[in-house]
């Protein structure tokens, strides 16, 4: 649910001012954010209950998620390189850090807190990786579950990357000319 908080603060602020942090929580949303999204509306059955309203607001709630973050990745394709992965990377570290102070936090209050499913106290519902968890602890979990998210994000960030190649000489729409055009114009 981060790009409901990043979104609007995306729409306020101007890129000129802070493009680092502007372009870093772009790419978050449109990798990570993106990645989150496809997930949970393609392997819904960590997030379905018994109850029809929440499998209805989680639907609604990843697939406009989901959305978002096809709409952003598509806005900044010009600018997709390696380093729009590393600004993500880094955006994914400070959320993830936020979500596991949160969770220590609020456990001992407020029962089935599990924000991005980092849960030092809970064993999270991930299957596979919830083994790690439950038998050897959360730091190995933890370690597991950030390469296998940074490796598909990675993913998300190479299939970009290269739809965004084939875009690149012209606007999908054929709006602009590539340069190979511009250059018989000039001829």
């Amino acid at each position: 649910s981060t790009v409901y908080y990043i979104a609007p603060a995306l729409f306020l602020m101007k890129r000129e001012k802070c493009p680092a942090v502007y372009d870093s929580l772009c790419w978050f949303c449109g990798i990570f954010v993106l990645l989150g999204g496809m997930i949970v509306v393609l392997y819904n059955d960590l997030v379905m209950s018994e109850t029809l309203f929440i499998n209805v607001q989680s639907m609604i709630h990843h697939g406009i998620q989901t959305v978002l973050g096809v709409f952003i990745a598509v806005r900044n394709r010009e600018k997709i390189n390696f380093y729009s992965y590393l600004k993500a990377l880094a955006v994914l570290a400070v959320y993830t850090a936020l979500a596991i102070a949160v969770n220590m936090l609020l456990t001992p209050v407020a029962d089935g807190i599990d924000m991005f499913y980092v849960n030092p106290y809970e064993v999270s519902v991930l299957p596979v990786i919830n083994e790690i968890h439950r038998n050897a602890g959360f730091i190995p979990y933890l370690a597991v579950y950030l390469a296998i998210v940074a490796l598909s994000g990675f993913f998300v960030y190479a299939v970009e990357a290269l739809i965004a190649g084939k875009f690149r000489r012209g606007c999908v729409f054929g709006v602009r000319k590539s340069p190979d055009e511009k250059e018989d114009e000039k001829e």
